[in-house]
């Protein structure tokens, strides 16, 4: 006999999502801004271009959206959308460790290195427009306060 336990489990991964509509499936996704600390040499112009689109490649390879990403100095901003079945921690792990063999290996950046830590916000589907703007604009932000006082206005109600 079954404890209820493996019942609850069983029913949860049996349900069929067949019902849910293209717009529906967003609230399968669980949305996160991660900020991303490169140590050593940062990529710029063409590197920073193809480095974007390999980064969203594997976003979507993953089965993740990606909904904006920027480079500012040796930081990578990306607003991304995960499975709620995915380990935020493992997804960051293996992003870091293919793009870094990527960034060295095919955009010929020799000291390319992930800082070990990044910092991870979650964010609602209310708020994805607002963070995906906020994102898009750090290079501009970014020349006009410090990285500290940027944090603090995100997480605050002012944002522009």
């Amino acid at each position: 006999m079954l404890s209820s336990i493996e019942n609850l489990t069983t029913v949860i991964s049996t349900v069929p999502l067949s019902f849910l509509t293209k717009n529906e499936n967003t609230a399968l996704n669980l949305y996160f801004l991660l900020a991303l600390t490169i140590d050593g040499e940062s990529l710029y112009g063409e590197q920073e271009s193809k480095f974007k689109k390999y980064i969203a490649g594997f976003v979507h390879a993953t089965g993740g959206r990606i909904k904006a990403v920027s480079f500012v100095q040796n930081r990578v901003y990306l607003l991304i959308g995960l499975s709620q079945f995915c380990a935020l921690g493992t997804f960051v792990r293996e992003l870091k460790l293919i793009s870094g063999a990527f960034a060295t290996r095919k955009l010929g950046a020799e000291n390319f290195t992930w800082q070990e830590k990044y910092e991870a916000f979650t964010v609602s589907l209310s708020q994805i427009e607002r963070v995906s703007g906020y994102i898009r604009r750090q290079r501009s932000l970014d020349e006009q306060e410090s990285y500290a006082s940027s944090w603090q206005r995100l997480t605050s109600r002012e944002l522009y």
